[in-house]
């Protein structure tokens, strides 16, 4: 047994070094430039077309994050625990490749093929797949552990920052130790998801508008909040918990108000016109926009309230909305581009993929003093990049 001690100690020390290799590498893992990458894509076409020099990509837990595989073909590629955070991903082909609990958070995947991919584990936190192929994917929730001789197994976890993009996409802790497919706030408009293992997938907030879910897996979903129109719902099994916060089509009594939301914003006109002589402002707190889809386009509609509307898609381009009010109101993929949002208040509203392109924002003036500045406290997933910030408008409200 003497003899046999530096035997173990040597073995032990061997395993302990190999550990601490690997543990370096997920907690630093090597980064690639597009240069790099280009390369290893250009050999991956030639292995998938069997010609000379092709060899299969393999990318473990390697940091691939902001590059561009646009239109590429990554059939059968192995991409395990990769970082491919905020990637160009369109038109990409993925079929039948591995992207077990990889990160694809904020990735656009529009148009991409994901056909018997391995998705398992994956999140696609505000990634974007509209038209995406996801038909026959696997995307249960899935644990990576590696066996240690001396410790047993270890047991990984997603460990990247979501703020400051800092540390690798796999660590050895982190939130959780299994990884279910996330989904929230994707836009997954017409995506095709047939056949798909969504068990325990969590869709929170996500655009599944137009989805074909023929066939998928739902078990366990979480779905809370996700946009549903234009899904075919009834086979899938879905419990009414499921459902529960969802966006479903316009109900029958929604679409019969129709006629008397146009009758309000008629008024308003009417309001604006002869200065608030005749008229009252439209109030649709409460209402379901989306039966009006395109009127409010280019109309005048100063200090209308809209608090709590479903406005989710609805087209505000071009309209004057000085001072209205969409505190609280689900306007997800609205369009407010061009419009005049001066003074008008957003507060705690959900502005997820919400345009704002040459939107006028900033502080509305009456009678030469300014009376407010446009508010977004509280609101989620604004994005105003694209707006003109005003801090003297061009022109008061006429009517105070």
């Amino acid at each position: 047994m003497t003899q046999l001690k530096p035997h173990i100690r040597q073995i032990r020390d061997s395993v302990q070094g190999r550990e601490e290799t690997l543990k370096s590498i997920w907690q630093n893992p090597p980064r690639l430039d597009q240069h790099q990458l280009d390369q290893f894509l250009l050999a991956h076409q030639y292995y998938v077309e069997r010609r000379p020099r092709g060899r299969r990509m393999i990318m473990r837990f390697l940091q691939l994050h902001t590059l561009s595989m646009r239109g590429r073909n990554l059939t059968e590629s192995e991409l395990t625990g990769a970082c491919l955070y905020s990637c160009d991903l369109r038109e990409a082909n993925f079929e039948r490749a591995s992207l077990y609990c990889a990160d694809l958070r904020l990735t656009d995947a529009t148009g991409a093929n994901f056909f018997r991919a391995d998705l398992r584990g994956v999140t696609l936190r505000g990634a974007v797949l509209n038209r995406a192929m996801l038909d026959g994917a696997d995307m249960r929730s899935a644990v990576v552990a590696v066996a240690n001789e001396v410790t047993g197994i270890t047991v990984l976890r997603h460990k990247r920052d979501a703020k400051t993009n800092t540390g690798p996409a796999i660590g050895d802790d982190g939130e959780s130790a299994e990884f279910a497919v996330d989904f929230t706030d994707a836009s997954l408009a017409g995506v095709k998801l047939q056949g798909a293992n969504l068990k325990h997938a969590n869709f929170k907030g996500a655009n599944l508008a137009g989805a074909n879910l023929d066939g998928a897996r739902l078990d366990g979903a979480s779905l809370h909040g996700a946009i549903l129109t234009g899904v075919n719902i009834a086979g899938l099994g879905l419990s009414p918990r499921q459902l529960q916060g969802c966006v479903l089509d316009p109900t029958a009594e929604a679409r019969e108000q129709a006629a008397f939301l146009v009758v309000r914003l008629d008024e308003a006109d009417t309001w604006w016109n002869t200065g608030g002589a005749k008229g009252n402002p439209a109030v649709l707190d409460g209402e379901d926009l989306r039966v009006i889809h395109d009127v409010f386009a280019g109309r005048t509609l100063t200090g209308m309230s809209a608090r709590d509307s479903l406005g989710v898609g609805v087209n505000f381009s071009g309209a004057m909305l000085q001072s209205a009010r969409f505190d609280g109101a689900d306007l997800r993929t609205a369009n407010f581009e061009g419009a005049d949002l001066r003074g008008a208040s957003f507060a705690g509203a959900n502005l997820t993929r919400a345009r704002f392109a040459n939107a006028k924002i900033g502080a509305l003036v009456v009678n030469g003093r300014a009376q407010r500045l446009t508010n977004f406290e509280g609101a989620r997933n604004a994005s105003i990049n694209d707006a003109t910030i005003l801090g003297v408008p061009e022109r008061a409200s006429q009517a105070g």
